[in-house]
């Protein structure tokens, strides 16, 4: 039997990640009516970096079932360092390597971002 805490924790994960999957969607449309498909597509990669972090991060972290207050704040400390040098990687690869638009990129991460903390003061 899972633990209630760790269910409602994975439920907000997946209501987090939803939205910055929509958040990301809309920002990428926006772009893609008002400045064609270049800047959607990199609103689009702007939106998927915070949300491929988050999931990972929620993958490290809610894996393993029931643990003690050390391993679970140990998973919790190593899965954030990995969604922030995710972050910092992704954002590396859209703008050094892929040389995306900023203005786009960045619209999209805010977009995506915003919304992960929107879904996660919302109620059950």
């Amino acid at each position: 039997m899972e633990n209630t805490s760790i269910a409602r924790g994975k439920k907000l994960a997946a209501r987090m990640l939803v939205a910055q999957t929509v958040a990301t969607l809309f920002a990428a449309v926006g772009f893609w009516i008002g400045a064609g498909a270049g800047f959607a597509g990199a609103a689009l990669v702007g939106g998927l970096i915070p949300t491929v972090a988050l999931a990972m991060m929620a993958s490290r972290t809610l894996a393993g079932g029931v643990k003690g207050p050390e391993s679970v704040l140990g998973s919790l400390i190593v899965g954030m360092l990995m969604k922030w040098v995710l972050i910092a990687l992704g954002f590396y690869l859209a703008l050094a390597v892929f040389k995306l638009p900023v203005l786009p990129l960045f619209a999209g991460f805010v977009a995506a971002f915003s919304a992960q903390f929107v879904a996660g003061i919302l109620k059950d």
